[in-house]
């Protein structure tokens, strides 16, 4: 049995991609016998709620937590934009092994393995494996049970542009449906969106006008996505 740390960002003004990719992967490796623990940002949040649901625990890193760490883990997995170098740094030194979400491909001196958002690579790292492209997307489980390829006419479109939605791409995405709803009269439109959104209150008033239906903080985004035709949303976003 290994054990692997995940030191994820889970502010809710961050968003929950990082959190729920990283279940996808602590559930493979739960199931083939290892040891996960989660650290957070805050413990006091929507998304820890979500990692103690789906049973594993968790522990706030903070400045008392990182000065009585003392044994190391097989394995240490960060996934957080708001980590400084220095935090970084600390992170990887903990583990015998480190893998580091790298989704701008900025590299990382500290860490054994980079994962990669995106088709091809700009930067090389000598002795460091790499491991980019769609092969690598860590979609849990669920998603892949539920995964088909359907043919037919649209009749029920989701937006789905991550929980918390900071750039405010739902507005702008329903703005534009209410241009050529006169065009599709018959297709109904959903919005999927976390309550921290900070355009929640207009982007309920905008679904409201064109008589579509918003969901906040849904549960079960793979048993969602296969209720509607087409879905609507943008890479990197949960």
């Amino acid at each position: 049995m290994k054990r692997v740390a995940f030191r994820v960002a889970s502010a809710p003004e961050v968003g929950g991609g990082h959190v729920f990719r990283c279940l996808a992967i602590a559930d493979v490796l739960r199931g083939m016998g290892n040891r996960v623990l989660f650290f957070v940002d805050s413990i006091a949040d929507e998304l820890v709620s979500r990692i103690r649901l789906a049973g594993y625990k968790v522990r706030e890193d903070n400045i008392e937590l990182r000065q009585n760490i003392m044994s190391k883990w097989d394995a240490v997995v960060i996934d957080s934009y708001q980590l400084s170098e220095k935090d970084v740094q600390f992170w990887c030194a903990k583990g015998q092994n480190s893998l580091v979400f790298d989704d701008y491909d900025n590299g990382c001196s500290f860490c054994t393995t980079r994962i990669v958002a995106k088709p091809s690579l700009s930067a090389d790292d000598e002795n460091k494996k790499i491991l980019f492209g769609p092969e690598f997307i860590p979609l849990g489980a669920n998603f892949r049970k539920h995964a088909s390829v359907r043919f037919g006419p649209v009749k029920e479109v989701l937006f789905m542009f991550g929980l918390r939605d900071s750039v405010g791409a739902t507005l702008l995405a329903l703005e534009v449906w209410r241009e050529i709803l006169n065009q599709l009269p018959a297709i109904k439109v959903s919005c999927v969106i976390g309550s921290t959104c900070p355009s929640l209150k207009e982007v309920r008033k905008s679904i409201d006008g064109i008589g579509g239906r918003i969901l906040i903080d849904h549960k079960n985004m793979s048993k969602l996505l296969v209720e509607f035709d087409l879905a609507v949303g943008g890479g990197g976003l949960s």
